[in-house]
């Protein structure tokens, strides 16, 4: 697989499992909101528009993908910090029209390599956000177009459930990657031990 920096995610996902162990013992959020998802949230924007977190919102109401919110959902929102309404919405005004042709294609592959670097420089919820909305754009190509690229992102998924320890959610996501591009593989020497023994995993479950 191209375009993964694997001895800098090594280290991120070090980096990462460090981090979540630390949120555990935060102290509680002072109140709480509820929000009905719209389409075009994600994890982030919400978490940006009150005032909170993306390990937060994720943690209250038990999100199992941030990339998969379903129109309608109630969510209960911790909020920690003075709200950004007016930033949230600017984002989103950025992500919500994806261009349909080739210039559009050319567009999400930057993001695809965007969400790349963010997780390799250990930029979590950076890499997370970015792969959100890439994902919902993803969709409204036909598959054979963006097949390498949605295999791609569903990976930069994978590699930090890896780090938080969600193996089965890991799994899941290189699943969808390889049923994406059913030939991408994995560098055995560049990739972390954790993250090559689920992909293989993940490939035998294929019968490959």
């Amino acid at each position: 697989m191209t375009g993964f920096r694997w001895r800098a995610l090594l280290a991120a996902t070090c980096t990462l499992a460090g981090s979540a162990a630390g949120v555990e013992g935060a102290d509680p959020p002072i109140r709480f909101v509820e929000h009905v998802v719209v389409e075009g949230d994600t994890v982030f924007l919400i978490a940006t528009h009150y005032g909170s977190t993306v390990d937060l919102v994720v943690a209250e109401n038990r999100i199992e993908d941030v990339r998969r919110l379903f129109v309608g959902k109630r969510l209960r929102v911790p909020v920690v910090s003075d709200p950004d309404p007016m930033r949230a919405e600017a984002m989103r005004r950025g992500v919500e029209a994806p261009d349909p042709g080739p210039a559009g294609i050319a567009r999400l592959a930057r993001l695809v390599a965007r969400a790349e670097a963010e997780l390799a420089d250990a930029r979590f919820e950076a890499a997370m956000e970015t792969a959100s909305g890439v994902s919902g754009q993803l969709a409204a190509y036909p598959r054979r177009d963006v097949a390498a690229l949605l295999s791609r992102i569903e990976m930069v998924g994978a590699v930090v459930q890896v780090a938080m320890g969600d193996s089965d959610r890991a799994l899941a996501s290189m699943q969808r990657a390889l049923q994406a591009d059913p030939q991408m593989d994995l560098d055995p020497v560049e990739t972390p031990p954790k993250v090559l023994s689920l992909f293989r995993s993940a490939q035998a479950a294929r019968g490959r």
